[in-house]
Formats: C-alpha cells, sequence, structure tokens
C-alpha cells in the first residue's frame, strides 16, 4: 500500500538544490542538470529513494530553480510515494539537515486515510492522520 501525495519543500535555493543533490538517492544512472534562461534544470526520468526514509521515493524529479536569488524561499512540489504512512520524524531529520520547510497532503487509498504533515523551521506544526466512514464519499480524492 502507498501514502501517494505532493510533498512540498521550501528554503533558499542552495539549500533546496542541496537536498536534491544530496537527500535524493537515483535508483539507477545519475539525476541530471542544465542550465538556460535563467534557470537551473534538475531532472531525472526514473525513480529517486528519499534518503533516510521508510521507503519514501520520488518516482519523477522535474525541477526548474530561477538564478535569481531574491525570490528565497524558493517553492518546489514533488509527486512522491511512502510505503503505509509518511513517518514525520524521518521528514523532520531531513528539514533539520538540509534547512527546509516540508508539506504533504497524501491519500492512502488501499487503507482508506490520509495524512497531513506540515514542518516548518525544524518543527511538527501538523502530523494528522485523518481516517474516513466511507472513503470514496468523504476524501477529497479517493481516486488516489
Amino acid at each position: 500500500n502507498w501514502c501517494k501525495g505532493k510533498l512540498k519543500i521550501r528554503g533558499k535555493r542552495e539549500d533546496i538544490i542541496h537536498f536534491i543533490k544530496n537527500g535524493l538517492l537515483p535508483l539507477n544512472n545519475e539525476i541530471k542538470e542544465d542550465y538556460g534562461n535563467g534557470y537551473l534544470h534538475i531532472y531525472y526520468d526514473d525513480t529517486c529513494y528519499i534518503k533516510n526514509t521508510y521507503r519514501g521515493f520520488i518516482p519523477h524529479l522535474d525541477v526548474y530553480l530561477s538564478e535569481d536569488n531574491h525570490t528565497d524561499p524558493f517553492i518546489i512540489v514533488l509527486d512522491s510515494e511512502f510505503a503505509w504512512k509518511i513517518k514525520a520524524d524521518q521528514l523532520l531529520d531531513i528539514c533539520k539537515n538540509y534547512h527546509v520547510d516540508m508539506k504533504i497532503y497524501a491519500y492512502e487509498k488501499g487503507m482508506e486515510f490520509n495524512q497531513h504533515i506540515e514542518i516548518v523551521d525544524g518543527k511538527i506544526i501538523h502530523d494528522d492522520i485523518i481516517k474516513f466512514d466511507d472513503y470514496t464519499w468523504e476524501c477529497p480524492d479517493p481516486s488516489k
């Protein structure tokens, strides 16, 4: 069973780049990057493991970061999937290590629950499991 959602990462440009290059482990080949038109494009067409998580993955990496440092904080949004459920304490350690904030609202269709996690300034703001009496009717997007 996979808990899937959009993982938002917020921080300084260099901290986000540091997380991508050191906090993600590509399962095949290497993460690639290109520069052009004022942007850094970081991409990987296969799955990346999120280091120090229990089976957390980014199935496809495609990030554009402006080279203009005046747009801090940067926010990137990544598709993500975690086995069974997301462990907020693991994301907290990642946030502290890379000096970023994270937020995710994820769906676990098999066991019929949603999970909401938000970590800001090294503190867990939300770590909620949302259960439903009728997943198909009550869940915001039961197809996920």
